[in-house]
């Protein structure tokens, strides 16, 4: 399986609007490098709303993704945090089948897929849409993540193992 770092640009940015083709924008192309979130309300580079009130799905729209928000359910632009939350939540919802035991073709896209994923969740946590900051503060978190569970282990004396003390 080829990792995140193994891929060139464009094929990163081919698998994300493979595995979600809201992400065939512009503003979505990895790497990502723009200093801040918009906010709700304000305007998209080229003068465009951040977001578009909208009962139900109409589909594809360029440069937005719908799903819920606190503008309720409508498209959210791409620049902002809503637009990724959304995102991150379909692209977790839409895990292939078939791990590693089968096909290389069903390898393949799990690890398509585990590509877009990861982008995903980093923006989606990111505190600015920048791709290299957001490997940053995913990396850091996963640390912290595990330091937690290390030292609550360790406080329970489960060494390895799961047996706990004197087993």
């Amino acid at each position: 399986m080829a990792g995140l770092g193994r891929r060139s640009n464009e094929e990163i940015n081919a698998i994300l609007k493979k595995i979600m083709p809201e992400c065939d924008s512009e503003y979505a192309r990895y790497p990502m490098a723009y200093p801040r979130w918009l906010k709700l309300g304000e305007k998209g580079p080229k003068g465009e709303p951040t977001w578009i009130k909208s009962d139900q799905n109409a589909g594809i729209k360029k440069d937005y993704v719908y799903g819920r928000g606190p503008g309720g359910p409508a498209y959210y632009h791409l620049l902002t945090t809503n637009a990724y939350v959304n995102l991150y939540t379909k692209v977790s919802n839409a895990r292939p089948g078939g791990c590693c035991a089968f096909s290389a073709e069903a390898r393949e896209k799990v690890d398509e897929w585990d590509c877009a994923n990861r982008i995903l969740h980093a923006r989606h946590v990111s505190k600015i849409p920048n791709d290299g900051e957001a490997a940053k503060a995913q990396m850091a978190s996963a640390k912290d993540s595990a330091r937690v569970h290390y030292d609550a282990n360790v406080m329970q004396g489960n060494f390895g193992g799961g047996a706990g003390p004197g087993m």
